[in-house]
Order: C-alpha cells, then structure tokens, then sequence
C-alpha cells in the first residue's frame, strides 16, 4: 500500500505499507461514542472493529489543509452526503491517499483534540485519485458526521470500506461549522476480509 498526506497542489508524505483495503456489506450497529455515517455501506459495527494497533496512524492539524467548495459532494455520481449536510464538512480539509489492495476491509477512525469538531470521509477511485473539489466521479464515497445535531466537538467519527479489487483511496477529515484548525489522529485498519 502507498500512502501519500496530500495539501493542496503538494505531496507531503510517502510511505511504503502492505497492501490491501475496499468497502464493506452493511452490519447495521451502534457506534456508542462515534457518531458513524447513516449510509449502510460506511455503517462500522464497534463490536466488529480490529483490535490492536492500527496498522497506519497520522496525528495532524486542520490548519495544515484548506476549506474546499462542497458542490462536487452530492452530485449523483459522487454521492458523498446531501447538500443539506454541507455544514458538518464547511471547514478546512486535510487529504490522505492509500492504494488499496484486493479482498482487504479498510477501517477509518478519526478522534479530535478535546472541542474539535471533525468530520471524515473517504472515496474509492480505479485508477488516478481525485481530490475535492475536483471531483467528477468515484466508485464510492462513504461519509461520517454528527448528522442529527450538526454539532460534535470532540467526538470521534468512523468509516468502513470493504471491497475486492484494487483501488486508490482518498480519506479526508473536514472540519465542522467552519472550523480551520485544531488537531486530531486519523487512524486505520488493514484487514483481510473474510470471503
């Protein structure tokens, strides 16, 4: 797997991982302190969730990334979230890339600083990634918010990706009414799925 922290129009880390990551079949759970995504196929079952370590990690900072127009968000093609949510990802996003590896599930945490309001969203790509606003198309795109009270500082947020074939991944933490800075640890978990 290669991994690549993207800002806008620059690369800023590469790094050489195992393969493997895809999009996951819907387990319908509750998330008890993440706020996870209402679209079946981001749905992170916390029973189901790795143990131990993450097999990737990055602390980093809202300041670091830049606030992006949200129109490609909702075009049926892309199908992040609805137009109506764009508040929980109005502030500054901060992009990952990771190739993804055949038969492998790929689960994505975000935990914030204390009074951070994060969001976390992730797209699957064949090919070359592309990063917001620039978007036209994706395979998928699986999102995380506080979709009742638009409003959660502090909490973390999930998603789970399964899938079966090669693709490029680009994660991304947004943040929340405006917010444009303020630190958070993207976590994720590599794993074999099971078909």
């Amino acid at each position: 797997m290669i991994v690549t922290r993207l800002l806008p129009l620059s690369l800023v880390l590469a790094t050489a991982c195992p393969t493997g990551l895809n999009p996951k079949p819907d387990t319908g759970y509750d998330t008890g302190e993440a706020d996870a995504d209402t679209d079946t196929d981001a749905d992170t079952d916390t029973d189901n969730w790795p143990s131990g370590d993450p097999t990737l990690s990055w602390a980093d900072d809202l300041s670091s990334g830049t606030a992006v127009d949200l129109d490609w968000a909702d075009r049926s093609t892309v199908a992040c979230w609805p137009g109506t949510e764009d508040l929980n990802f109005n502030g500054n996003h901060v992009f990952f890339e990771i190739s993804q590896g055949a038969d492998h599930d790929l689960y994505l945490r975000v935990t914030p600083e204390s009074g951070v309001d994060v969001s976390l969203y992730a797209m699957e790509f064949e090919g070359s990634v592309q990063t917001p606003p620039d978007v036209s198309t994706c395979l998928s795109c699986e999102a995380s918010a506080d979709w009742t009270d638009d409003s959660n500082p502090g909490a973390r947020e999930e998603v789970y990706l399964s899938g079966y074939n090669p693709y490029q991944v680009l994660i991304a933490v947004a943040g929340a009414n405006h917010a444009d800075s303020g630190g958070f640890t993207l976590e994720v978990w590599d794993v074999e799925n099971p078909w």
